[in-house]
């Protein structure tokens, strides 16, 4: 469930079965299944990510999708560019790029930094509270989003009334990442 992270020794924590900033792409394949779709996306603006996407993904009495997001360096991300396919441009203004065959290997070798959960099913501040416990701090970011951040769980929730609602985990030792750059 969502709501079940186990905080680990070293500031890591296990969430979805899956040990941040531990586990790899090929882990999360063997315990969320073979589904995944890896490309490198990128934000208008900002740096390129390597992403592993779930369409659908079962999380007790919750569905929803999941991305899981690989810690790699600027260099790395360049080679990876340069070999990948050419860029597709998203309704979001995002570009994807679908990685190429001989780097597969490669990236599933690699540790997850971070894994968003965009459940199926609106949440809101009295369903997170009740979950995951009073948020260390809350921030509105506008009349319609608010975002509750929980610093020894290494989560932070944005609570969207119009829009999905996301749910970001890193390791403990991490989450003051999730403030400074909004995960």
């Amino acid at each position: 469930m969502p709501w079940e992270i186990e905080t680990l020794a070293g500031g890591e924590s296990r969430v979805f079965g899956l040990r941040l900033p531990v586990d790899t792409l090929d882990d999360a394949r063997q315990i969320l299944g073979s589904d995944m779709e890896v490309a490198l996306m990128q934000q208008s603006g900002k740096p390129a990510s390597l992403e592993a996407y779930y369409s659908r993904i079962n999380a007790g009495i919750l569905t929803g999708s999941m991305i899981l997001v690989v810690e790699i360096g600027g260099d790395q991300i360049l080679a990876l560019q340069q070999r990948a396919k050419k860029p597709q441009i998203l309704q979001s203004g995002a570009r994807k790029q679908a990685l190429a065959a001989e780097d597969i290997d490669l990236v599933l070798k690699m540790p997850i930094f971070s894994i968003s959960f965009i459940p199926s099913a609106s949440l809101d501040t009295e369903i997170a509270t009740a979950r995951f416990g009073n948020p260390d701090e809350r921030v509105r970011l506008s009349e319609t989003v608010e975002q509750l951040f929980y610093a020894n769980k290494g989560l932070s929730i944005t609570l969207d009334d119009k829009g999905k609602d996301v749910l970001q985990y890193v390791a403990p030792r991490d989450s003051a990442r999730l403030r400074a750059t909004g995960l």
